[in-house]
Formats: structure tokens, C-alpha cells, sequence
């Protein structure tokens, strides 16, 4: 399935269309689509493409069929009224928590549908990695719990997450990628562990409420732009070569302070 061209609120895709099995719901085949309410995915269907679904702003609740093996990890990203995601028990490769979409084995947590309206979320110590955009969008968490067994988080994952005020990055996270906590407006205090090693582009990007952040030295790449948008935030550092890291990513040298 290419692109879906309808205005309906209810959409059911066939499983064939002029007797070929439908097995794919192609990239942005249903991209920011205004209208569709709930979709029904034959149980043809085995993939689901990137930003399938991303920006269907109307979109309450989806199910996974049985027969998908691959989701594309933004291919229900920004889809701002879907509280609920639902998965075939039978599914082999994905299940649903509290309507959360998770690794079959509960491993990866997938996606945190944006609207769901939950102001805490504390993610079980089964989990050890947050996919790509996992919570994208959700404007209702204040506050988010990640245990000690996260080792890996994925670019974006906490992009757009308006109200999100506090998160401590645990142990054993060396990357923080693209656009993490891009345009978390209201977050004003963080923690990166020591463990961490590389900051990119866009990381914390017009998080305007951060006040202060500490640095750990063992921080050894911050790409330009990290800390963009940044106007209020304070950088307290343990040494010259973090201070460096900083200056050369575009932070002001008046707003760092080494603390030797």
C-alpha cells in the first residue's frame, strides 16, 4: 500500500487489492493525515514502513495483526490523539503493555503513544533499550523513570515532550543522539552519568527552562548545535579540554564555569 487518498474517519485495509496480497504499508502512506480515527491492518500485512502513520493527528488506537515482523520505529510518531496501541497475542516479534508497543520479549520499548495521558511513567527493568522517538510528542509526561538497565537511546526519543520537567540519563549510556530532548521546553534539570561519551547535534536544542548541567569529563564530542537554544543554561564542567568541547560547539565561553 503506497498512499491512502481517502477522507474517511474508519479505515479498513484490504488484504488484496486486484488479487495481490497486501503485505506493506508503505513509507507516509497514511503521513500527517487529518482524518482516519482507526485503521484496520489485515493480518497480510508484514511490514510497516517509516512514518506510515507519522502525523495522523486523529488517529486514537491502532492493532498489530499476527503476521507483522517489522515496524519502522517513526511509523506512528507525532500521531498526537493515539492513546493506545494493541498487538495480536499472537504477534512473535511485538506486544502491547498499558498500550505501549514493546519488543516481544519486552527488551525495547518501541512506542509511548503521544497521547496517552499518563503525567508519570516509570519503564520496567526488563527494558534495556529505548527505541528511536519511543516518546515523540507526548505532551502530557512530566515525569519519566529509567532504570539502570537501560543501555541504549535511541535519537529523539524524548523529542517534543513539552512538559517532561526532570530525568536523571542512568549509568551505561555512552551516546545521547540526534534531537533527544529536542524542544523539551520545560526541562529544567538533568543528569548525565559519567559513563557518557559523545553529545550530537540538536540533543538538547531550545530546552529554554535548563538552568544548569553538569558535563562529566568523560565527555570527549559535542557536535555543533547540542545545546542550541539553550539561553538560560549554566555548563559546569571539571576541565579545560570539556570547556573546549563546549566553545567549539557554539556554547558562550560566559555562560561555562570550570570547576577543577
Amino acid at each position: 500500500m503506497v498512499a491512502y487518498l481517502g477522507t474517511d474517519s474508519n479505515v479498513v485495509i484490504p488484504d488484496k487489492i486486484d488479487n495481490v496480497v497486501v503485505t506493506r504499508i508503505g513509507n507516509q502512506a497514511f503521513f500527517k493525515n487529518k482524518n482516519i480515527v482507526n485503521v484496520s491492518i489485515p493480518n497480510s500485512v508484514k511490514t510497516i514502513d517509516r512514518s506510515a502513520f507519522y502525523g495522523s493527528i486523529s488517529l486514537k488506537s491502532i492493532n498489530i495483526p499476527a503476521s507483522v515482523k517489522s515496524i519502522d520505529e517513526q511509523a506512528l510518531s507525532g500521531c498526537s490523539s493515539l492513546i493506545s496501541i494493541s498487538v495480536d497475542n499472537n504477534n512473535t516479534n511485538f506486544k502491547s503493555i498499558d498500550g505501549i508497543l514493546y519488543s516481544k520479549d519486552g527488551s525495547k520499548l518501541l512506542n509511548y503513544p503521544s497521547g496517552k495521558v499518563d503525567e508519570k511513567y516509570a519503564i520496567s527493568n526488563v527494558v534495556t533499550e529505548i527505541g528511536r522517538n519511543a516518546f515523540y510528542g507526548n505532551v502530557n509526561l512530566k515525569s519519566i523513570e529509567i532504570p539502570s538497565s537501560v543501555t541504549i537511546i535511541g535519537a529523539g526519543a524524548f523529542d517534543g515532550c513539552k512538559n517532561l520537567s526532570s530525568l536523571i540519563i542512568p549509568d551505561g549510556i555512552t551516546n545521547l543522539g540526534v534531537g533527544m530532548f529536542y524542544g523539551c521546553t520545560n526541562l529544567s534539570s538533568i543528569k548525565i552519568p559519567d559513563s557518557v561519551t559523545s553529545i550530537e547535534h540538536s540533543v538538547f536544542q531550545n530546552c529554554i527552562s535548563l538552568n544548569n548541567i553538569t558535563i562529566p569529563n568523560s565527555v570527549t564530542s559535542i557536535d555543533i548545535g547540542a545545546f542550541s537554544g539553550c539561553k538560560n543554561t549554566i555548563f559546569n564542567v571539571k576541565s579545560e579540554a570539556v570547556k573546549q568541547l563546549l566553545i567549539k560547539s557554539g556554547v558562550n565561553v560566559s555562560k561555562i564555569i570550570v570547576n577543577s
